[in-house]
């Protein structure tokens, strides 16, 4: 039993997203790797167009007009354009070397920074505002007989 085309996308798109490489998500849907990339790349059209199709705001009032009641409007996120030069390519280059799409991959690097400013934050080490220093990064020893991606407890479990 396949799964309908629409929800194949969005299944893929959200697992991308959540940082997935292609190959999981291939196996997961029960389909190839190429057409989970072209499933993720239609569900990113859809979802550009659902956006450019959502009204914008009414204009500001001028200065002299009543107030306007309230109504509400959807609130457009804003979007990262973004020119890569060589170092951004090339740190990107190696982010997508495990198979997770660009997007999948950006997300990941600008949740992990969040993380360690909040945490960083929230301890007390830095100041509110203040960049910490990132000075190492800690990742367990890689376990072939992990998972695709190599993540496994190690250190006598078995």
């Amino acid at each position: 039993m396949s799964i309908p085309l629409e929800e194949r996308r969005a299944t893929a798109l959200r697992l991308s997203r959540d940082g997935l490489p292609l190959r999981a998500i291939a196996e997961q849907l029960g389909t190839s790797k190429d057409t989970v990339s072209r499933d993720i790349k239609a569900a990113e059209r859809d979802e550009v167009r659902q956006a450019d199709e959502t009204p914008s705001p009414p204009p500001a009032p001028s200065r002299d007009a009543a107030p306007a009641p309230e109504t509400p409007v959807a609130r457009q996120r804003p979007r990262l354009l973004l020119e890569l030069d060589d170092q951004l390519c090339r740190d990107l280059a190696t982010l997508t070397r495990t198979g997770v799409p660009a997007r999948a991959a950006i997300r990941f690097a600008l949740a992990f920074v969040a993380d360690g400013y909040r945490r960083a934050w929230e301890s007390g080490a830095y100041p509110d505002g203040v960049a910490p220093d990132r000075v190492a990064m800690r990742m367990p020893p890689y376990d072939s007989r992990a998972t695709p991606g190599g993540r496994r407890a190690t250190g006598g479990e078995t």
